[in-house]
């Protein structure tokens, strides 16, 4: 569930890049980028990775944008760590 998450983000942070919608005067609808709202998105506008800059358009805040992956992927690597060592003592215990 988590990756598809991710990948339906990731769509949209690519449409608006490639759309070049990363300024308030270059904001685009997600109609004219061929996306639909949903509550992936609006959890990122939550988070400010998108901005509204008008009724139903918005634009990318890219430097938001590489913090919000950032602390995805951190939080990606820090599960599967604590899951590392979950499972190591439960090996250490198991052949005790």
């Amino acid at each position: 569930m988590g990756a598809a998450i991710a990948v339906r983000q990731n769509r949209y942070i690519s449409a608006f890049t490639a759309a070049e919608a990363t300024s308030p005067q270059r904001a685009s609808s997600l109609e004219q980028l061929g996306q639909r709202d949903s509550w992936i998105f609006r959890r990122l506008v939550a988070a400010g990775v998108f901005v509204r800059a008008g009724a139903t358009e918005f634009w990318l805040d890219e430097r938001a944008a590489a913090e919000f992956m950032e602390r995805r992927r951190r939080f990606a690597l820090e599960t599967v760590g604590a899951l590392l060592l979950i499972f190591a003592l439960v090996m250490y215990w198991m052949n005790r």
